[in-house]
């Protein structure tokens, strides 16, 4: 995973970063997924 600053990528990322992942898109849905549901509790 890497963390870049939203200006980077423009001026519209003003305020935001970026993150990359490096997995495939079943790993990173069923990361999201986690993540959400520690979120709802």
């Amino acid at each position: 995973m890497a963390l870049h600053f939203g200006p980077a990528f423009g001026v519209e990322g003003a305020g935001f970063v970026r993150l990359n992942f490096g997995t495939s898109p079943e790993i990173l849905t069923e990361a999201i997924g986690r993540i959400a549901t520690l979120a709802e509790a």
